[in-house]
């Protein structure tokens, strides 16, 4: 019998490992990436049978790898599974929490490009600790994203998704181009557009939404925090919708900047502040802008340039108010910005205001003669006329209760009105050639029937030209103390103006100095004062140079003291313009060193016109100058008034012929006589 000796050798073992295995794409993994425990490790796309895969083949996410080993020749029938997870670039890998900025936590490093999609998983939380780029941005439900005080910027075309937690804390979300926000509620504090952003919830914005050029939101509308806010940066025409701008939890504060052309769509309210800085509002009777919601809501209008061009509506309390933006209506037409200013000085019975810049004039006044002119006043003891109105338009204002009646509030209580005008051809503006006679006009309203006749509002006005303008082309005017809303508008004279109307200038002396001071009862354009000396009369040097009041038509007081006493000196005014021109008047003559009390004329003898030079306490107020020729006979009688210190009166070359005269100045008590001699 024959005998053959046989080998039996067992099955050999499944190799071991872990089931789940993960990969960054960033690294094409391969079959050679997956780890297992074995000898001679064979991978198969299937539990039993197939092909063995190459080294070299490329994992795909999701996909089930089987293992087999091989052991003295004979490899296992049972073989192991690994499933491949090959996450992509911007997916993180990292801890269940840590930092943004750490590339080990990251396939493909730390994502910042516009090219990049980020996607945080469940369980994580991520804490941005630097501003980031990514094209889409997606938080996972049960992920966790705390983005601190950074910014995240979202490619144009790129998203926003949050179905876990995000916390903005006092961060920014950019889109840099066109966009969407997606997934479920979520609170932002800071989002700027910059195209066309859809979004598929209403977020809620805590800080400041800001709309730049060619930014829009195009679905749904934005919840606004309490104090939360909206800019438009567009410069450049927009229309507002109810998406950035809603009419219920819309923003308390907004902003109008850079040139911005923004026209409502709606009527709009504004809680808190109004800042414009520069641009555009365009509103209209339906779509109204209010500032403010009711007598203790008032809001604010922060104004440094830009013009609302329609009709503007403020809330204002029971109490006085005094600064700017708690009265002003930034209003006016094209081109022209015509604000008013409304300080109430006194309670109030509260109410709202309705303002609007009118082109032309008021459409049931007199055709001819739309501002009744000419209309008088008296202002400094003098009469004056007021014979032209701006044709560009008025200021209509209309004052209502709080219940909207108009005429029913405010209509009694006293106010401060400044009103703004300028034009592009402002020097052909009869109205401003001369500046100091402009007066305020107005034609009070009536709730039942038409307007009154146009009226002096006030006999004085403050007149002040506009900070950055050319000299005379824009100015304020002020009137005080006034009641009664009206048709307003700004009336002057046909004077051609006087650089400066000077009412005295005098010198007195005091313990080692001479006091000079002098007074206008108005100016126009006027730069600077210079006070020159002579001790001759001929030779002139300046001793101090003031700044004028520029435009004026207020009483103006200035004063110089030399820190030396006149031992008999000459002095005079020159008074600069803006433009250079200048007007030197008369001088004075002053000697410390002589009596009180003295009479002098100069030149003596002399060959034109001289002046009269008198200092006497006894003739202070009204007086007599009596000039008489040798033979007794008066040939020159006026009245004059008589001040404290040096009084200068001239006397022109044709008032009196040549010859010697004998010049009387007396009172009711005193006289004083001098000779004089003109050849």
């Amino acid at each position: 019998t024959a005998t053959r000796d046989v080998s039996v050798t067992n099955n050999p073992s499944v190799p071991t490992g872990s089931s789940t295995q993960s990969f960054c794409s960033v690294g094409s993994p391969t079959i050679a990436s997956l780890v297992v425990t074995g000898t001679a490790i064979k991978w198969y796309e299937a539990s039993s049978g197939g092909s063995e895969l190459l080294p070299t083949s490329s994992l795909a996410n999701g996909t089930t790898y089987y293992a087999s080993q091989t052991t003295s020749g004979c490899e296992s029938s049972s073989r192991f599974a690994v499933t491949a997870n090959v996450t992509a670039s911007g997916t993180w890998i990292g801890d269940s929490n840590d930092d943004w900025n750490d590339a080990n936590n990251w396939c493909g490093g730390v994502p910042n490009s516009n090219t990049v999609v980020v996607s945080i998983p469940s369980g994580v939380t991520v804490n941005l600790d630097f501003s980031a780029s990514v094209l889409d941005l997606t938080i996972g439900s049960g992920s966790t994203l705390n983005m601190g005080g950074n910014t995240i910027s979202i490619a144009d075309g790129g998203s926003f998704t949050n179905d876990g937690t995000f916390n903005p804390g006092t961060g920014t979300i950019i889109f840099s181009g066109n966009g969407s926000i997606g997934g479920s509620a979520t609170t932002f504090n800071n989002l700027t557009v910059n195209g066309d952003l859809s979004m598929n919830i209403s977020p809620t914005v805590n800080g400041i939404v800001t709309i730049n050029a060619g930014g829009s939101i195009t679905s749904n509308p934005v919840i606004y925090g309490s104090s939360a806010s909206l800019v438009y940066n567009v410069n450049s025409s927009l229309t507002t919708t109810n998406n950035e701008w809603p009419t219920s939890n819309s923003p308390r504060n907004v902003t109008v900047q850079n040139n911005s052309q923004v026209t409502l769509n709606s009527a709009k309210e504004i809680a808190g502040n109004l800042n414009l800085t520069s641009g555009i509002i365009n509103t209209t009777s339906t779509n109204l802008l209010t500032i403010g919601s009711n007598t203790t809501t008032l809001g604010s209008v922060n104004w440094t340039a830009g013009t609302i061009i329609g009709p503007l509506k403020r809330w204002f309390g029971t109490s006085a108010n005094s600064t700017q933006a708690s009265g002003i209506f930034p209003i006016g037409i094209v081109g022209q910005n015509r604000l008013a200013i409304i300080n109430f000085t006194q309670a109030t019975d509260g109410g709202f205001i309705l303002m609007e810049y009118k082109t032309g004039t008021p459409s049931n006044s007199t055709p001819t003669n739309p501002f009744g002119l000419p209309m008088s006043y008296v202002s400094n003891g003098q009469t004056r006329y007021i014979q032209n109105a701006d044709a560009t338009g008025y200021w209509d204002i209309t004052p209502y209760s709080d219940l909207g009646v108009a005429y029913d509030a405010l209509d009694n209580n006293t106010f401060d009105i400044t009103l703004r005008i300028n034009s592009t051809a402002i020097q052909a503006n009869p109205v401003t050639a001369n500046p100091p006679g402009m007066r305020i006009i107005r034609a009070k309203g009536n709730p039942n029937l038409p307007h009154e006749a146009f009226e002096i509002g006030a006999t004085t006005a403050i007149i002040t030209q506009v900070d950055g303008s050319d000299p005379g082309e824009d100015f304020f005017v002020r009137s005080n103390g006034l009641t009664g809303f009206s048709w307003f508008n700004i009336g002057g004279d046909n004077e051609t103006p006087l650089p400066v109307e000077l009412l005295s200038f005098t010198g007195n002396c005091s313990t080692n100095q001479t006091q000079l001071s002098w007074s206008t009862a108005s100016e126009n354009n006027s730069d600077y004062f210079e006070i020159l000396k002579s001790q001759d009369g001929e030779n002139w040097r300046v001793i101090n140079t003031q700044s004028a009041a520029g435009f004026s038509s207020i009483l103006q007081t200035y004063s110089f003291v030399e820190t030396e006493k006149s031992n008999g000196a000459y002095y005079r005014l020159n008074q600069v313009d803006f433009n250079g021109d200048n007007k030197l008047y008369d001088p004075i003559f002053i000697d410390c060193e002589v009596n009180s009390s003295q009479l002098i004329t100069y030149p003596n003898p002399s060959k034109d016109g001289f002046n009269i030079a008198i200092s006497d306490s006894k003739l202070v107020g009204e007086a007599s100058l009596i000039i008489r020729d040798a033979m007794g006979k008066v040939v020159l009688e006026k009245t004059i008034s008589i001040m404290e210190g040096i009084n200068l009166f001239p006397v022109t070359s044709n008032e009196i012929e040549n010859g010697v005269y004998f010049i009387t100045i007396e009172n009711e008590n005193n006289l004083k006589t001098i000779k004089h001699v003109k050849y």
